[in-house]
């Protein structure tokens, strides 16, 4: 990849920071018994933009790299290890497609689509987003078909994003980076002074690995 660009890290950078905050709120809720409610409002909200700027971050770096096959491998192997450790968890309610192995597959993915032109990957991922709510709750018998959101009757995920409609923000990232950033390099003059974003964006795959484990852990010394 290509040198780093500050506003898209610093973007990455404000997902982890709200991730760990919904991960902390879902936590106090879930296993200490707070009465916030998560799985709407607020908080959803919050859940939703870091998600979202994950996805489209990923979708523009990978403009950038070379490798997104090899990128791609990697964290989609980091989701599984997510997989096996929240199996090992809870067998009924593990991780089966969540957002690692979104962003892992759609690299991949990627590789054979980054010479299409711009404008038709903004179409296609509009395609995806406009196909998401009828693909979305439709049963199927395959018990397969799940990373592309058609799921067997009793089908459960802790995190699930599937490809459809998730991907079409991918395919908007990766727009948005060949049409605004042909030579990877910033659209904007200065840096920032304060360097905390960018620092968490440069390195938040291994901040999204651990900040959980380390979440629950300091949890349960302060309620211990």
């Amino acid at each position: 990849m290509r040198g780093r660009i500050w506003e898209i890290d610093s973007m990455r950078g404000l997902a982890i920071v709200l991730m760990i905050a919904f991960h902390l709120v879902y936590n106090l809720s879930e296993f200490y018994g707070f009465p916030i409610d998560y799985r709407s409002g607020f908080w959803l909200v919050v859940a939703r933009v870091a998600v979202l700027l994950f996805m489209v971050t990923a979708g523009v770096s990978s403009t950038f790299s070379r490798s997104n096959l090899r990128r791609g491998r990697s964290v989609f192997l980091y989701g599984l290890a997510v997989t096996a450790a929240t199996w090992v968890f809870d067998p009924t309610a593990y991780v089966r497609f969540g957002i690692l192995h979104f962003m892992g597959l759609g690299m991949m993915l990627y590789h054979f689509f980054r010479k299409l032109p711009t404008n038709f990957l903004v179409i296609l991922g509009a395609g995806l987003l406009i196909l998401g709510p009828i693909v979305t709750g439709s049963l199927v018998e395959s018990p397969y078909l799940f990373p592309l959101g058609l799921v067997p009757a009793g089908f459960v995920s802790t995190d699930y994003y599937p490809l459809i409609p998730w991907y079409g923000f991918f395919l908007w990232g990766a727009a948005i980076g060949k049409h605004y950033y042909p030579e990877a390099k910033s659209l904007l003059n200065n840096s920032p002074k304060h360097r905390l974003l960018p620092f968490l964006g440069r390195h938040s795959l291994y901040i999204y690995l651990a900040h959980q484990p380390l979440l629950l852990v300091g949890l349960g010394l302060i309620f211990s």
